[in-house]
């Protein structure tokens, strides 16, 4: 983004400035928010974002930026994927900072991309956040959008599918849009001929599946404690749906859900689980469930 200002704002000095600013907040906080640190070629702007306050420093740097975007006339997107990963600390600074921007009128966006759980660890960052974001759930897509992702592409290269093969690619990706990736790279590459038949789907299913366990569904599990995987096995038992956390206690063999809280909250937090609504969990990816079910070993 620095280079972007220096490259193309009209306002020479300005945009030294904001670099200047930017080459303060990364002394300052390079310790603490990275291994190795990151240069920018330019001098601090002394006194400046270099307070070493996470918070302080990162609302300096924004409304700097946001003053120079809106003389420019110009504006200014912060974007932040796996939001709900970021530790309490760092995300309470950045709602900060969003706060003062948005008092300030300023051109400058800040937006993220996170699993279900995101809307709580904002509002847990900051009792405000609710107001200053707008949250938007994204769903799977609908039937007939996960049809168009498999048919289009191929149809541009002159590819189509039988009606029975798309049938079967819906069903066992869910709409979830990796899996459609997933699926679609493996019946793709296997398929003699077009069109794409359902004995082609029979044969890339086993493959999609296998890495689909080892780039997604195992690297989660295996970020769960040996007490929370228990956890979610109990959850898994008890269907593909929602399930009441009561149910789960009681699978458990406790009749209390506050009896195992630890374990859920452990869950909530890695983002391996959600509440949709109170009282009720549900796993943050498609297909979790039956994954757990189907592994040879539970804790």
């Amino acid at each position: 983004m620095i280079r972007t200002v220096n490259r193309h704002w009209r306002n020479r000095e300005r945009a030294r400035r904001v670099g200047r600013i930017a080459a303060s907040f990364a002394r300052a906080v390079q310790a603490t928010l990275t291994r190795t640190g990151f240069r920018l070629e330019l001098e601090p702007e002394p006194g400046v974002a270099d307070s070493g306050d996470l918070e302080t420093d990162l609302t300096e740097l924004l409304v700097a930026l946001g003053e120079g975007a809106r003389e420019e006339g110009v504006g200014a997107a912060l974007l932040i994927d796996e939001l709900h990963e970021v530790p309490p600390d760092q995300l309470s600074a950045l709602v900060g900072a969003a706060h003062r921007v948005n008092q300030e009128r300023l051109p400058v966006v800040v937006g993220g991309a996170g699993l279900p759980p995101v809307g709580r660890v904002l509002s847990e960052a900051r009792s405000y956040a609710e107001r200053l974001f707008s949250i938007r759930p994204v769903a799977a897509l609908s039937e007939l959008d996960t049809r168009l992702a498999f048919q289009q592409p191929a149809e541009d290269l002159g590819v189509s599918f039988t009606g029975a093969a798309l049938d079967q690619l819906v069903a066992v990706s869910g709409g979830y849009p990796f899996f459609i990736q997933s699926y679609g790279k493996h019946v793709w590459d296997l398929a003699d001929d077009s069109p794409i038949a359902e004995d082609d789907v029979d044969l890339a299913r086993p493959r999609a599946y296998r890495e689909l366990v080892d780039s997604f569904f195992k690297p989660r599990y295996d970020r769960a404690t040996p007490t929370e995987r228990r956890y979610l096995h109990a959850m898994a038992e008890l269907g593909d749906d929602d399930v009441a956390s009561a149910d789960v206690a009681v699978r458990l063999g406790h009749d209390q859900p506050s009896r195992v809280s630890p374990q859920r909250d452990g869950l909530l937090t890695k983002g391996l689980i959600y509440a949709p609504e109170r009282g009720l969990l549900a796993f943050t990816v498609p297909h979790m469930a039956a994954y757990l079910r189907q592994l040879p070993e539970r804790p």
